[in-house]
């Protein structure tokens, strides 16, 4: 199964070339390796402006790293590449430790609910699995309780508060875990659910849980994910992804991806999402607020690519995107991102930045653990 996995997203990544060629799989891999580094730097100048959210990404980014240097030792990896993850991962501790102090003094309610979730890299279970032969359908549902959700998280992580007492970690009720097995969701429905349950297993609940209600935590995950996996192939069929579901589409990847699910690691996929940081902050801009200031500063480009100043025709143009902006996020309503977004310098976003790291950390360790020594 994972030859046959593995065989595919080598004939995707040379295009249309009949035999692979070094070239194009080492290219994919440095670039990358270059993408990392650049959303890092980012993040190592504005520590102080990420919140909760964004370190989550970060410190999931950082499990990956790490168990990209445990495949450069048994898979074998190129010295430089070795060189430059041990690098990443070192600046990427530091920034992240110092950037605790302060998320805690911007939400400090919020902050002691889900430090277990930023206080160290974030390690999943990697199992490899494919979802070949998998019949999945995408569910209507993506009316998720935020509240709701929240105190469900805050049970299992030992940070839920009752008559004034902090309750011990993994205290799931039936409520709970109804709520989080409940079929045909979808869109940051399904993602949370699935969180809640790489949750269980990151604080140590697997065994109780899979003991007490006779279920084993990977097929739940396995049920989950081959129904984001075929909500992530609707929402890119035309080969993009709406700039207002792009941070969607990075969470499926990143907690799906992380697990182990390879099918997310489809190289038309990588080579798409490695177009969407800011190519000079290296971040992900808020897009809207992007496209808003160009255009009411006049800046429209001709058909040579030049910028040419039209006050009113960049006015109307802010109209439109303004009333398309609502249409989408009212469309998204009942939609709540994997937790807080919160808007750093020139637009960058916490949120989706650091799920994008995470993403492109994911890359990476797929790429090194399949693309053996002798391709360098």
């Amino acid at each position: 199964m994972f030859k046959t996995l593995l065989t595919l997203w080598l004939t995707l990544a040379v295009g249309s070339l009949a035999i692979p060629t070094r070239t194009s799989y080492t290219d994919i891999l440095k670039e990358v390796l270059k993408v990392v580094e650049k959303e890092l730097d980012f993040f190592t100048e504005d520590y102080s402006a990420i919140n909760v959210d964004g370190l989550f990404g970060l410190r999931l980014g950082q499990g990956q790293l790490r168990e990209t240097l445990k495949e450069c030792g048994q898979h074998g990896c190129d010295q430089f590449v070795l060189r430059k993850v041990t690098e990443l991962e070192e600046r990427l501790d530091r920034a992240a430790n110092a950037a605790l102090p302060y998320v805690e003094t911007e939400d400090p309610d919020y902050y002691e609910r889900f430090l277990a979730t930023i206080d160290q890299p974030y390690i999943t279970t990697y199992e490899p699995s494919s979802f070949e032969g998998v019949k999945a359908t995408v569910g209507n549902n993506a009316n998720y309780g935020e509240d709701n959700g929240d105190a469900c998280y805050a049970r299992i992580l030992g940070t839920y508060k009752e008559n004034g007492r902090f309750l011990p970690k993994c205290n799931i009720t039936s409520d709970c875990f109804d709520y989080m097995r409940q079929t045909g969701t979808s869109r940051y429905f399904i993602t949370h659910q699935l969180l809640y349950f790489i949750l269980l297993e990151h604080v140590g609940c697997k065994e109780n849980v899979e003991q007490s209600l006779g279920t084993k935590i990977r097929d739940i995950q396995d049920t989950f994910c081959a129904g984001i996996y075929e909500e992530s192939k609707q929402i890119s069929k035309s080969g993009q992804v709406n700039d207002f579901l792009r941070d969607l589409f990075l969470e499926q990847t990143v907690l799906c991806g992380s697990l182990g699910y390879e099918d997310f690691m489809r190289s038309d996929w990588i080579k798409m999402v490695l177009e969407w940081p800011d190519k000079r902050l290296g971040c992900f801009r808020n897009q809207f607020m992007k496209q808003l200031a160009d255009i009411t500063a006049g800046k429209n480009e001709n058909k040579n690519g030049n910028s040419i100043p039209s006050v009113k025709s960049g006015k109307m143009k802010a109209d439109d995107i303004m009333r398309s902006a609502y249409e989408e996020r009212s469309s998204l309503s009942t939609m709540r991102k994997l937790q807080r977004e919160k808007q750093m310098k020139e637009g960058c976003l916490s949120h989706t930045s650091g799920l994008g790291f995470g993403v492109f950390c994911t890359y990476l360790r797929f790429l090194v653990r399949y693309i053996p020594m002798y391709m360098f």
